[in-house]
């Protein structure tokens, strides 16, 4: 029995009744019984009828209290819902049977058994037969604006009891295909396992979020109330011999055990499917950009090599939910580690999608082979807008390397709250719609027309896309719909062009129109004015709108990752010596080569000599330039390898931010924080030690030069806007994406304050050429304005070099090196064709313009491999500097074997970049050059035969190698030689130079009359310097002096690689007759 409240059901319950009942005890059949006492006028209130009114409120309320119970406790069917489910399951079922295939293909693979050594789902379909709602059932104790439902679902596609005939006739079974590769290493089998008579049953709790705005329902979330029930059979692909596998022991359990764990971790109480109807049925398309990201990829790790005897061509290609590719990069040849530091910008319409990078092995003849893959889930950018990521690259749910790369996301800017306007910003995302087209001309004889129509913008020589062909259409509705990211509103300009589909022949044009995008803009706001004529088509007239979405994005970002940064500054590094440093080369008897190469992300920036002993010091001095104090410096080992690629023995990391910090000068923005003298344990493959390396570093600051950056030169377009006479037609793509999509126009519609004129060539606007004078000159550089012959006064600096285009006999890599170094400072990717574009900016440390060296060569070879130099170009650093700096000059490159042959010409222009940087004596010029020495004579010798005279003869040695040997004077204790000869010093400060008397026999050994050291470091370049050596030896004392005159010639030494060791040329000069030169060390 309930108790209900009598004064509930009055109208008036606050009125005075008089009557003896209280309450009412109300019954299943209404008996009412006084239980209480309360008073009732009946003048005023007949108790007839307010036992009526009690009697139609008691069941009122009877049936609420009932039906909540019932929702509580009972569930009820919706069949209504199944009918709509099965029309609307054959439009979802792909994009839900790949949503599982993501979420359980890497579970599959990373948890397999010991005995199957990789598993992975390769076909997925859940059929075309919807699963059924069997019944559901509504919680009625819920938080305000919430409706949650459970459902229970049942997925049995194998009924067909309820379809018609042509429905069971296109009846398609679900199927799962597991590629199972069972065995242990070499002894492994490929399997193919097949999943047939998928059922499922589960429970399912439905969300709802409700809004006040319309459609009132904001938000669905789906998720698991409890593991459901899965049956399935398992039966190899091809054949039923072996029945189900499920019965091999341990596999049903396995597959059970990882769907129910992934079940448990990600989808049990845990929204696994979200749809956002408010989004959906918003103002904005469904397949309407909401935003852009920017996706910045640095460099990828240790990918694995896919095939045997070489490293990878690595590119990097985006798609979303691996739908089709929407950008890649350029390949890198022959590498495992490879550096493209590219950006791309995307378009994107749902964060709760996934953005996937695939790296991909580039092949010429074959099919492209994956690498790895990344999934980054867009929805962590609402969180975090800009983040950097190291991931792993995983392939087949196992490691295949690791990928760096920056994502940021721009949303698009909603309109102001206060006047509902947007926000005015020159960069945003354009929505182009062609509509459709009337009055098209026919030249073909049919009269019909197969119109498509294809968009052009403006900085593109290609269309940029292609809509639909109408068939037999002279009047065709297209409703095309394009969305690109535009830059520049005030400059942008859009061309759309109808071809005829129809004729075979190349001219297949039937009009084109070319407007202004802010014209468009304004056209499209204003009815009626969304028509435009076609020029070339008599009355042919097309129908264009567009849509701005205005982002909140960094002026011009494109043109930022262009254009190149200038250096900040230099970073100084002393390498003293290396300890505990692994000898691959042991087992060999031998030692390892060693040099040191420094990295900025991925990209080698400096490289030191070689030297043939790994345990000495040689402590060489290298300069990094470097751009920004988030840069990362690598220092690792090298094992240099003359025929193959060279060996890493271990590696060690600097942060620029631990050498430099920000200064207050506005001129100096960075200064340094000083020499660091760092022991840092080096380490390879995964963390693993392989010595310590002995360094100092410091960071050096560089003159904030204006003008130091290079400008990007005028393309066809801006030449067009700017009222230069340019053919438009003239400008052909070889790149083209459709057969004559090389086409751009000047402006054929210009939007004047009244309406829209037609011209076929009418100007641009002049205050659009004001706007982006004005533009131009707020993005002025600042810094210390100087000119290029002031520049050049400095003695130490960063020279610039952008290398433009070239015309090549043969296709090669383009190098510089700074002094003749035998490492290049930097060099471009090989051109792909013999008119490159390489576009390439590199940079080198010049120690000393006034005596540095600037040599260009082609190398044929490819990156990593043995130099094959085809073309080479050398002049001193001033001149050209003079010469580049001012504009692009054209540089002509020889045959190293023919120096009169001519093999190709390259455009490059430089910048010079001072760095005020304390050399050390051994750093300069002065401390290598040409050493000239003239042999005079020798002054009161011992005499070593029995005749009292000697037969004196004079050997030179330099840093313990014998170098000249003079000519024997017979019979003299006081010779006269009159030899001159010349000898290559690499270092004077290094350098242990002597000189040693020996007596000629000619049938036992020569013996020595004594030796004497040589100091050149007292010499002064350019000027002759007579010293006398006072002879000294064990057995003789001090007896004898040799007189030499000296003039010591700084000049850069030319290096050379050869056989896994350093060599240094050494040129010697004959300048008297019957004068001997001793041997040459090469």
């Amino acid at each position: 029995m309930l108790l209900l409240p009598l004064e509930k059901y009055l109208l008036h319950p606050s009125r005075p009744i008089q009557t003896s009942i209280a309450r009412l005890r109300v019954t299943s059949n209404l008996i009412f019984k006084p239980v209480g006492r309360f008073h009732l006028k009946p003048a005023d209130y007949p108790l007839a009828e307010y036992a009526r009114r009690l009697k139609q409120r008691a069941y009122d309320e009877i049936r609420r209290v009932l039906a909540k119970t019932y929702l509580i406790n009972e569930m009820e069917t919706v069949d209504w819902l199944n009918n709509f489910l099965n029309r609307f399951w054959p439009l979802s079922e792909p994009y839900l049977s790949w949503t599982i295939v993501m979420a359980i293909d890497r579970v599959l693979s990373t948890n397999t058994p010991t005995f199957i050594d990789d598993m992975r789902i390769s076909t997925f379909t859940l059929g075309n037969r919807a699963p059924r709602i069997e019944s559901a059932r509504i919680s009625p104790d819920t938080e305000d604006g919430v409706v949650v439902m459970d459902w229970a679902i049942s997925f049995k596609p194998f009924e067909v009891s309820n379809t018609t005939p042509e429905q069971a006739a296109e009846y398609v079974d679900p199927k799962v295909v597991f590629s199972t590769r069972v065995g242990i290493g070499l002894s492994t089998a490929e399997i193919p396992i097949q999943a047939e008579d998928i059922t499922f049953k589960g429970h399912i709790k439905l969300r709802l979020q409700l809004m006040s705005n319309f459609p009132h329902v904001q938000v669905a979330d789906f998720s698991l109330i409890r593991r459901p029930k899965i049956d399935f059979v398992l039966k190899q692909t091809g054949g039923n011999t072996f029945g189900s596998i499920a019965n091999i022991p341990a596999v049903s359990s396995f597959i059970h055990e990882m769907v129910h764990s992934h079940f448990g971790a990600t989808m049990i109480d845990n929204p696994f499917f979200t749809i956002n109807i408010e989004e959906m049925l918003s103002k904005q398309a469904i397949d309407e950009a909401i935003g852009v990201i920017k996706v910045t990829l640095y460099n990828a790790r240790g990918l694995k090599v896919p095939r045997i005897g070489g490293a990878p061509d690595p590119y990097v290609s985006l798609n979303i939910n691996g739908r089709e590719e929407i950008a890649r990069t350029q390949y890198k040849r022959n590498t495992s580690n490879p550096t493209w530091m590219e950006t791309k910008f995307v378009l994107i319409n749902n964060l709760e999608e996934y953005l996937h990078l695939n790296v991909y092995n580039y092949d010429e003849h074959r099919r492209n082979a994956l690498l790895g893959v990344v999934g980054f889930k867009l929805g962590t950018l609402q969180d975090d807008a800009q983040q950097s990521i190291t991931s792993r690259l995983l392939k087949d749910g196992k490691e295949k390397g690791e990928l760096k790369y920056d994502i940021s996301y721009y949303p698009v800017l909603a309109t102001e709250e206060s006047d509902g306007r947007l926000p005015d910003t020159n960069v945003g995302i354009v929505r182009l719609i062609v509509h459709q087209a009337t009055g098209l001309n026919s030249r073909s004889m049919s009269g019909e027309l197969n119109p498509v129509v294809k968009v052009y913008l403006g900085e593109e020589r290609a269309a940029v896309y292609k809509g639909p062909v109408k068939r037999n259409e002279n009047n065709p509705i297209w409703n095309a719909t394009y969305e690109f990211l535009c830059l520049d509103k005030v400059s942008s300009k859009i061309g759309i062009r109808v071809i005829n589909d129809r004729d075979s022949l190349k001219d297949s044009e039937i009009g084109y129109m070319v407007v202004r995008l802010t014209d468009l803009l304004t056209c499209t706001s204003e009815a009626g004015k969304e028509w435009f004529d076609l020029n070339n088509c008599n009355y042919g007239k097309i129908r264009v709108s567009a849509k701005w979405n205005a982002l909140d994005l960094p002026d011009d970002p494109l043109e930022n990752t262009k254009q190149y940064m200038p250096p900040i500054g230099v970073v100084r590094l002393l390498l003293d010596q290396a300890n505990d440093v692994k000898n691959i080369r042991a087992a060999l008897a031998s030692k390892s080569d060693l040099y040191v190469r420094v990295l900025v992300n991925n990209t080698i920036k400096g490289r030191s000599d070689i030297i043939t002993n790994d345990s000495y010091p040689w402590e060489p001095i290298i300069y990094i330039p470097v751009h920004s104090l988030k840069e990362t410096l690598q220092l690792e080992y090298m094992d240099y390898q003359h025929s193959t690629e060279d060996r890493s023995l271990g590696s060690v990391k600097i942060n620029v931010a631990e050498l430099a910090k920000p200064s207050d000068n506005s001129q100096d923005p960075f200064e340094s924080t000083g020499i660091q003298k760092r022991a840092d344990r080096t380490v390879i493959e995964r963390d693993n030690p392989a010595g310590v390396l002995h360094y100092s570093a410091e960071f050096v600051p560089s003159m904030h030069i204006k003008g130091s950056s290079f400008k990007p030169r005028q393309n066809e377009l801006q030449a067009i806007s700017s009222g230069m006479d340019v053919d438009a037609r003239s400008f052909i793509s070889s790149s083209s994406s459709f057969e004559d999509d090389c086409w751009l126009t000047n402006l054929t519609i210009h939007m004047s304050k009244e309406n829209v004129n037609v011209s076929n060539n009418a100007p641009a606007s002049a205050q659009s050429d004001s706007e982006n004078t004005d533009i131009a000159s707020t993005n002025e550089e600042k810094g210390v304005e100087m000119d290029v012959n002031e520049l050049l006064t400095h003695r130490s600096g960063i020279i610039l070099f952008n290398v433009l285009s070239g015309q090549l006999n043969r296709k090669a890599r383009f190098e510089v090196l700074i002094n003749d170094d035998y490492w290049p400072c930097f060099s471009t990717t090989k051109a792909r064709s013999t008119q490159p574009q390489w576009n390439y900016i590199g940079e080198g440390f010049m120690r000393e313009l006034d005596f540095g060296l600037v040599c260009m060569r082609l190398n044929e070879g490819d990156d990593g491999n043995k130099d094959e130099i085809i073309g080479i170009w050398k002049q001193d650093a001033k001149s050209f500097l003079e010469k580049a700096s001012t504009a692009p000059q054209s540089f002509t490159l020889y045959d190293p074997k023919n120096d009169r042959k001519a093999v190709a010409h390259v455009i490059i222009e430089a910048r010079y970049v001072p760095v005020p940087v304390k050399l050390e004596p051994r750093e300069s010029i002065t401390n290598q050059g040409v050493l000239r020495v003239l042999l005079i004579s020798g002054q009161d010798l011992h005499a070593a035969d029995r005749s009292g005279k000697s037969d004196p003869f004079v050997v030179f040695t330099l840093n313990g190698h014998k170098v000249i040997r003079s000519q024997v004077r017979k019979k003299t204790l006081d010779p006269e030689w009159g030899e001159e000869f010349e000898i290559t010093i690499e270092s004077r400060i290094h350098a242990e130079f002597s000189l040693e008397v020996f007596d000629w026999n000619q049938i036992k050994q020569s013996e020595s009359l004594g030796k004497g050291p040589i100091d050149l470091m007292n010499l002064k370049p350019f000027i002759a310097t007579d010293q006398i050596i006072t002879l000294s030896s064990p057995k003789h004392g001090k007896k004898g002096q040799i007189r030499l005159n000296f003039l010591f010639t700084p000049k850069m030494i030319v290096k050379s690689k050869k056989n896994t060791s350093t060599f240094t040329s050494t040129v010697r000069t004959m300048t008297q007759m019957n004068a001997f030169v001793g041997f040459r060390r090469t």
